[in-house]
């Protein structure tokens, strides 16, 4: 019996983009080749495209899905957005029974009353 050579169409699942690691622990665990679907597939997901698959039960759709998870769990996140500025004030005036309500400084952020139908729902 001969040995398979690896051509790239069964190559490992080192080639699909995976890190390091998570292809470490996919061959620790004693897998050696991708299933076709999971070949056509976790690369596409790596690169966060959105995708249908169907294949028959037991051709490795989980695995397809849950490895890009996985890396992208471990990845870091990505930087907070810088905050937004604080609005400087809150202009125009309330009409109606919540004429009076004015907007108040708490801290460093205005608050104001949000009314609907006549309804205070946010008590000063």
């Amino acid at each position: 019996m001969t040995t398979p050579r690896k051509t790239p169409d069964s190559a490992g699942f080192d080639t699909l983009g995976l890190s390091p690691e998570l292809a470490a622990a996919v061959s620790a665990l004693g897998y050696e080749e991708p299933t076709p679907v999971q070949r056509e597939t976790i690369p596409l997901l790596l690169a966060g495209h959105d995708l249908l698959a169907l294949a028959a039960t037991g051709t490795g759709k989980t695995a397809a899905f849950a490895l890009p998870m996985l890396q992208r769990l471990a990845e870091p996140a990505p930087p907070a957005p810088e905050a937004a500025p604080e609005p400087a004030t809150v202009a125009g005036r309330a009409t109606g029974t919540e004429k009076d309500a004015k907007p108040r400084l708490v801290g460093r952020r205005r608050a104001g009353t949000v009314t609907t139908g006549g309804r205070v729902l946010v008590p000063t």
